[in-house]
């Protein structure tokens, strides 16, 4: 997945002299055509303006005028395209953005008026509707037409673009680059109450999985109350299980059981995930085996916490089958892709090719997971398989790069 974080913070010190102009999307449509033709600007343009008017128009530098624009729909037979109420646009968006923060469809008659529409307008719809449906294939197609007019964008439209950007982030395991990209969203953005609460929201999930306190403890009580005053009662039971299911991994056993009890909501897969992640980081390994053994085939968070389980528990057989089984369930298998490489070379490879991995796979990559429990078992493990085949300065090595990392996880960028 190719979202390039240099790219979009260049593009944003761009964005601070730009001149936002009335949302106009003609330009972008008349850029996603001239492409899709394989037109020069030279070709576009011919016979009907400058070149530079073009590029201008296209990057959304100049106010469109009736002089050129004609001619050029016509050229490119955008004439559905620009039979557009702005006003609609903006009832839409809100409701997108309203949408997001409850993680909801947005309805087919919203849809249907922008899927054969080629602008950057037409673009987010169709972005939120792939991010929310998990395509990521057109999610991430409608991510790269839009990234390119960053600079361009309201405030409002960059800040549901780097939210649904955050989130195919998140889905890759990427939380610090999703949470410092979220921390860029525009200040204007935040007047906004549904855009500003959906931030805080995606900044908590991302807090929560690489353990960044700082975050948390500033964040999550503000975003509970203003749930509540809302009555969005549904998004207050998942943030208080998202918070409870990251303090399983710390809080005594006991408090865990009584905070469960608490939640009538539940279903039992959730209370036995934050079941198995105390069992498991209270070395009860068999308790957790029990309970992830059950789930594992549902998604990438169970399939997580099994392999670390079993490996612990040393089941080389049943490590094995899963190996040996990954095309049988392949669609959950995206943010499990280090562990299972980790376990592949671990258990199938030769000494010669584990130590390679070790060396080039964990001390080489400066950036593996933002996981915490996921790099602190990757630490754990690699200082082990190092001392095993008597390796030790590559076990302090592992030491001294990860303990850092960790710890920069756990503090407030």
């Amino acid at each position: 997945m190719n979202i390039h974080i240099p790219y979009l913070k260049k593009q944003l010190l761009k964005r601070k002299d730009q001149k936002l102009y009335e949302i106009k999307p003609i330009g972008s449509a008349i850029r996603y055509k001239r492409k899709q033709m394989n037109m020069t600007l030279e070709e576009a343009c011919e016979g009907i303006c400058s070149i530079s008017y073009l590029s201008k128009l296209e990057n959304n530098q100049i106010e469109p005028g009736n002089r050129f624009i004609d001619q050029l729909i016509e050229r490119f037979q955008l004439h559905e395209s620009f039979e557009i109420d702005n006003d609609k646009y903006e009832s839409d968006k809100a409701m997108m953005a309203h949408a997001l923060l409850l993680e909801d469809h947005i309805g087919n008659d919203l849809m249907e008026r922008y899927q054969h529409r080629d602008d950057y307008q037409a673009y987010l719809i169709q972005m939120y509707d792939a991010v929310v449906s998990k395509n990521m294939q057109t999610a991430m197609e409608k991510y790269n037409a839009i990234r390119g007019y960053v600079v361009n964008l309201q405030d409002d439209e960059l800040a549901l673009f780097f939210q649904l950007t955050s989130i195919l982030l998140y889905r890759k395991h990427r939380f610090s680059e999703a949470y410092n990209l979220l921390q860029d969203i525009p200040e204007m953005a935040h007047n906004d109450e549904v855009l500003a609460l959906t931030t805080t929201k995606l900044k908590l999930m991302n807090a929560f999985r690489m353990h960044k306190q700082s975050e948390i403890s500033t964040s999550y009580h503000f975003y509970l109350n203003k749930l509540i005053e809302r009555h969005d009662y549904h998004q207050v039971n998942k943030i208080k299980f998202a918070h409870m299911t990251y303090e399983a991994s710390f809080l005594c056993r006991k408090l865990v059981y009584k905070t469960i009890k608490k939640f009538s909501h539940l279903s039992e897969e959730d209370k036995d995930f934050a079941l198995a992640k105390s069992y498991y980081h209270h070395h009860d390994y068999q308790k957790a085996y029990e309970l992830s053994k059950k789930h594992y085939m549902k998604n990438n968070k169970w399939l997580n916490l099994y392999l670390m389980i079993i490996d612990r528990m040393q089941k080389k057989e049943e490590i094995l089958h899963v190996l040996d089984s990954i095309d049988t369930f392949h669609n959950i298998c995206l943010g499990s892709e280090i562990l299972l490489m980790h376990l592949k070379f671990k258990y199938q490879a030769s000494k010669e090719q584990l130590l390679d991995y070790l060396r080039k796979s964990i001390l080489g990559f400066n950036h593996i997971t933002d996981e915490y429990h996921l790099l602190d078992y990757l630490m754990v493990d690699a200082i082990h398989l190092f001392s095993k085949h008597q390796f030790y300065k590559e076990a302090v090595m592992v030491t001294s790069k990860y303990l850092p990392r960790l710890k920069t996880l756990n503090q407030a960028n």
